[in-house]
C-alpha cells in the first residue's frame, strides 16, 4: 500500500494540507509500532521521498518531514548514520526526478484524465525545484568519505520501461507484497531504490541546464545546488571535465533578472571560482566574456538588487587574477557604479559608494612599489615589479582611484559619518601601516604618487 499511495502524495499531490498530514501524522504513526522493522522493510523505498520533503517549497511541509525525521530518529548519530547508508538511493531518487519531463507531471491523485497543461507544469516546477534543494541540502549534510564513495558508486540497472499511464488502484491481492504494489505504478513513479552516483548527476549537461531554466524557483535552487557542489564536491566537476562547461554557465547566470536570486547566484559565482580559480585564465576569456556582463549589470544599477550584489564586487575582483584584466575595466567598472549611486532610486547610494571604497583602496593597496631593489644571490640588482599592471599603468589608475575615493568623500558632504567615508577610513589605516613597513616588506605605489587630490583626501580621512 505505501508504495503505492507514498510516491504519489509526494510528487503528484498539490494540496500542501495533504502533503504535510502525511508527515505530521501517517508516517510517525507507521513507524511508531516497529521502528527498526519498518526502516528495513521500507526504508530503502520511503527515505529518497522523505529527505526531497524535507526541502519541500511550501515550509509546513518542509517542517513536518523534518521533524518526521527526527521522530523516527531521535539521535543526531543515528540520523548521520540512515543519511549515510540511504545516500545512493536519495541521490538516485532525487536524480530520477530531475529527468522527469511535462507529460509525467500531467498525472494527478485523482485517477481520473490528469491535470492541465498549467497544473502540471506548476507541479513539475515544484518537483524540481525542492530535488534541486534536496540534492544539494545532501552534499552538505554527508561528510567527506561518504561524498567520496558516492562519487564512485555503481549505478544499479535501471527497471524496465513502463506505460507512463496511470494504473488502476491496486486491490487487497495485487498490492499484498511489495514487487506487486510496484508494478500497478508508472516508471517514475517506481521507488525501486535504485543507486546512482555524483558521476551519473553532473556528467552531462541535464543538471546544469537549471542554471538558466525560465522559472525563477527552478533557477535559485540551481544556484544553492551550484554552490554546495563547488563547497563540498567540487572533485565530482573535476573528475567529469564538467570545469569549462560549468563554467559557461556560471557567466551566464549575470543575466539573472529575479530580484530575489541575486543574493543566491553571486554566491554560486563566487564559491566556483573560488573553487576554481584556473577557470578564469584557461577556460574563459574575462575580457569578452565576464566583464561586458559585470558592466551591463551594473550600469543597470542591478535591476533593483543593489543590496545584495554591491557587496559581491570586491571578491569579484579579487578572485580575477591582474593577468587577466585591465585598468580600463576597473575603471570602467567605478564609473558605472558611481553613476549607480546617483540613478538607483530603489536602494539607494549607500552600497554603491561602500563599494566605490572598497574596491578602490583594494586595488591600491595591490598596487606594487615603483621600484624595489634587492640584491640577488650572485649580487646583482634586481627590480620587483610583480606581475600585475605596469608601473605607469598603475601610476594612471592610482591617480584614477584617488579621484573617485574623493568624490566619494564630497558625497558625504566631508562629515566622517557616512558608511563610505567610515570604510575609507579603516583602508586607510591599512595603507599607513603598508607604508610603514620596512625596505624589504610590502610598499604601496600610491605611496611614491604626489597627488594633491590623494593628499587632501588622507588629510581629511583621517583628521
Amino acid at each position: 500500500f505505501w508504495l503505492y499511495v507514498y510516491p504519489r502524495l509526494m510528487l503528484l499531490e498539490d494540496d500542501r494540507r495533504v502533503r504535510e498530514a502525511v508527515f505530521s501524522t501517517a508516517l510517525p504513526q507507521l513507524f511508531s509500532a516497529d521502528r527498526k522493522a519498518m526502516v528495513g522493510v521500507l526504508g530503502r523505498h520511503l527515505l529518497g521521498p522523505w529527505w526531497a520533503a524535507m526541502s519541500d517549497p511550501q515550509k509546513e511541509v518542509a517542517n513536518a518531514a523534518t521533524r518526521a525525521f527526527q521522530t523516527v530518529f531521535p539521535k543526531q548519530a543515528k540520523r548521520d548514520e540512515v543519511l549515510a547508508q540511504a545516500a545512493p538511493v536519495i541521490l538516485g531518487y532525487l536524480h530520477g526526478n530531475l529527468r522527469l519531463k511535462p507529460v509525467d507531471a500531467v498525472l494527478d491523485t485523482s485517477g481520473g484524465n490528469g491535470s492541465s497543461p498549467e497544473e502540471a507544469e506548476e507541479r513539475l516546477e515544484r518537483i524540481v525545484t525542492c530535488s534541486l534543494t534536496a540534492l544539494a541540502s545532501l552534499l552538505m549534510a554527508l561528510d567527506e568519505q561518504i561524498r567520496a564513495r558516492l562519487l564512485n558508486t555503481a549505478t544499479m540497472t535501471a527497471a524496465p520501461p513502463q506505460s507512463p499511464l496511470p494504473r488502476p488502484s491496486p486491490t487487497a491481492d495485487s498490492s499484498s507484497t511489495p514487487a506487486a504494489a510496484a508494478a500497478a505504478l508508472p516508471a517514475f513513479l517506481l521507488i525501486d531504490g535504485q543507486s546512482s552516483s555524483l558521476e551519473d548527476v553532473f556528467r552531462n549537461s541535464s543538471t546544469w541546464k537549471f542554471l538558466s531554466d525560465t522559472r525563477p524557483l527552478v533557477r535559485r535552487a540551481a544556484y544553492g545546488l551550484l554552490a554546495a557542489v563547488a563547497e563540498r564536491a567540487d572533485h565530482v566537476i573535476r573528475q567529469t571535465g564538467q570545469v569549462g562547461r560549468v563554467a559557461q554557465h556560471v557567466c551566464g547566470l549575470l543575466a539573472e533578472k529575479e530580484t530575489a536570486n541575486f543574493g543566491n547566484m553571486w554566491e554560486a559565482m563566487l564559491l566556483f571560482f573560488h573553487h576554481f580559480p584556473k577557470a578564469l585564465t584557461t577556460t574563459l576569456d574575462c575580457k569578452t566574456q565576464l566583464f561586458p556582463r559585470v558592466l551591463k549589470l551594473v550600469r543597470a544599477s542591478f535591476l533593483g538588487a543593489a543590496q545584495a550584489s554591491c557587496p559581491s564586487l570586491l571578491p569579484l575582483v579579487a578572485l580575477v587574477p591582474p593577468a587577466a584584466a585591465s585598468a580600463s575595466f576597473y575603471t570602467d567598472l567605478l564609473e558605472a557604479l558611481w553613476k549607480g549611486a546617483k540613478a538607483d532610486k530603489n536602494d539607494g547610494e549607500e552600497p554603491y559608494l561602500v563599494a566605490i571604497v572598497e574596491i578602490a583602496t583594494y586595488l591600491l593597496v595591490r598596487q606594487p612599489a615603483k621600484k624595489e631593489e634587492e640584491e640577488g644571490k650572485e649580487g646583482e640588482t634586481k627590480t620587483t615589479t610583480e606581475a600585475e599592471l605596469g608601473v605607469e599603468e598603475g601610476v594612471v589608475l592610482v591617480g584614477q582611484l584617488l579621484t573617485v575615493l574623493a568624490k566619494v568623500l564630497t558625497r558625504e558632504g566631508g562629515v566622517m559619518e557616512g558608511p563610505a567615508s567610515k570604510a575609507l577610513v579603516t583602508a586607510l589605516a591599512q595603507l599607513e601601516k603598508a607604508g610603514m613597513e620596512g625596505k624589504k616588506g610590502r610598499k604601496c605605489l600610491l605611496l611614491d604618487v604626489e597627488n594633491e587630490v590623494w593628499r587632501g583626501t588622507r588629510a581629511v580621512a583621517l583628521r
